[in-house]
């Protein structure tokens, strides 16, 4: 559940933001989906709405949000390639759920008329 607040909560941070802000995600474990391993301790530098630059020992710019991520982990957001919004009623907790999951697109392969 703290994994998924914490989340929640860099992406309220990122929309908040505006595109000449700069967020820092500092000490956090970075899956990437190309190394076999985790990367421990690592800083993200997050400049408007794309990712500025990530390594262990980054200088951090003035005037930027800095976010603690010890003990945090920080993904690439995930795909649902096969999903039906089949019924109306069910998209906004359905939606709200993959969210908290760290799904954060969607293929919806049909639905409702």
């Amino acid at each position: 559940m703290k994994l998924i607040l914490f989340g929640l909560m860099l992406f309220q941070l990122a929309v908040i933001a505006n595109a000449q802000a700069v967020l820092v995600i500092r000490d956090v474990t970075v899956i990437d989906m190309v190394s076999p391993t985790p990367k421990v301790g690592m800083t993200v530098i997050v400049e408007g709405n794309r990712i500025a630059n990530i390594g262990r020992k980054l200088k951090v710019p003035t005037a930027a949000v800095v976010v603690n991520g010890r003990g945090r982990f920080l993904i690439p957001g995930l795909w649902d390639m096969h999903s039906h919004f089949l019924f109306e009623q069910f998209r906004d907790p359905f939606m709200k759920l993959m969210i908290a999951n760290g799904v954060t697109g969607v293929r919806d392969l049909g639905g409702e008329q």
